[in-house]
């Protein structure tokens, strides 16, 4: 049996986060168990964006399928 030795960290998604993608933005307003509400952003300063509403699942693998990087949370503990 062999074992595998890449240590891949998984960031779970989390309300408040914000990724980056190429030259935008997604910011994770609320999540559900199965649903996710988020935002698609150009700039960071942009008001007004309507919240869209997608499966969990899906938007985990776009941002993985990117390569998105955490950028920072919006929402303090």
């Amino acid at each position: 049996m062999k074992l595998n030795k890449e240590v891949t960290a998984k960031t779970d998604l989390e309300s408040g986060q914000l990724w980056q993608v190429g030259e935008f933005h997604i910011e994770i307003v609320q999540l559900g168990k199965t649903l996710c509400h988020y935002r698609h952003l150009r700039n960071l300063n942009q008001k007004g964006i309507p919240v869209r509403l997608e499966q969990r699942r899906a938007v985990e693998k776009y941002l993985k399928q990117h390569k998105a990087k955490l950028v920072g949370n919006r929402k303090a503990k």
